[in-house]
């Protein structure tokens, strides 16, 4: 996901561009050009983690390229504030099929209080 970010005051008295402004060009190694990176995202800010899906991502698979298949990367926030790549996630090798635009949709929630986060993946074409 990268991207040049420009922010400009609307002058509606709800924001403020003072102090530091903070941006992360962020890159799994699920990168491929027009993988469609950020197509979906969601955020969990009690698990510090982020789902990026890329519903575009092609993949190899015994020597036959499959276009659309997609990926989903998952990044864990630092104390720092950055994000660092923590995985990928892959539909399973014997369900993978082109088209099937793994990551066009994602959410993630950690309940409070217990120790699992969930991750729901879409796939529309599946």
């Amino acid at each position: 996901l990268k991207t040049n970010i420009q922010l400009l005051e609307n002058n509606d008295a709800k924001s403020s561009l003072e102090g530091n402004v903070k941006y992360q060009a962020l890159d799994g190694p699920s990168r491929q050009e027009l993988a469609r990176m950020g197509a979906a995202v969601d955020i969990d800010r009690v698990a510090g983690v982020l789902v990026v899906g890329n519903p575009s991502s092609g993949v190899d698979t015994n020597g036959l390229k499959l276009k659309n298949v997609g990926s989903v990367d998952l990044f864990k926030r630092m104390p720092s504030g950055s994000w660092n790549f923590l995985c990928s996630l892959s539909p399973p090798i014997g369900e993978t099929e082109a088209n099937m635009e793994f990551g066009q949709s994602v959410s993630i929630n950690k309940p409070s209080g217990r120790d699992d986060t969930t991750v729901l993946i879409g796939a529309p074409g599946a």
